[in-house]
């Protein structure tokens, strides 16, 4: 325990700002991951608690990387404990995506862009008409573009909260 101290200790006074703090912390907590050795990362944990943040953050963008499973808004904003109306709403207050007749579209730029893919489904309106619908799903380069926006605004995923198996 001492050992470990004096080598953070160590690191540490070689760290010379806070995005290389960051960057080696974050190289620790992976690397501890990696060899299932969670000695550092508690220490780092319990010396620098915003730590947590940072690492769901990593682990989220990681995950997205591995997946090519589109996902929907709804899944997406859960991982933020947001709900879909509400990240619908910052997506369409920066200008991403606007609202035609109770349906969400994307800019043009983000369409033509790869971001989302166009999911068909058919419903029953009260009358019993079928109708024929579509609902968006965001690709993992969707997904990333908006973790990079959630992320410059301050929203960070929760840790552990994501449901859909690839983190």
């Amino acid at each position: 325990s001492h050992a470990i101290r004096i080598d953070v200790l160590d690191m540490a006074s070689q760290w010379m700002n806070e995005c290389q703090v960051m960057e080696r912390a974050a190289k620790i907590i992976s690397d501890s991951i990696a060899t299932g050795d969670e000695t550092f990362r508690s220490l780092l944990f319990s010396l620098c608690p915003e730590l947590s943040t940072k690492e769901a953050s990593l682990s989220y963008e990681d995950g997205i990387r591995q997946s090519n499973e589109p996902r929907t808004i709804t899944e997406i904003a859960h991982d933020y404990g947001l709900s879909a109306v509400r990240l619908n709403r910052i997506l369409e207050g920066m200008d991403v995506q606007y609202r035609v007749y109770g349906t969400w579209r994307v800019r043009p730029t983000y369409d033509t862009a790869g971001y989302v893919v166009k999911e068909s489904h058919g419903y029953g309106d009260q009358e019993g008409a079928y109708h024929e619908g579509y609902r968006l799903k965001w690709t993992q380069e969707g997904q990333l573009f908006i973790f990079r926006l959630l992320k410059a605004l301050g929203f960070h995923p929760r840790a552990g909260g994501s449901n859909h198996g690839r983190i």
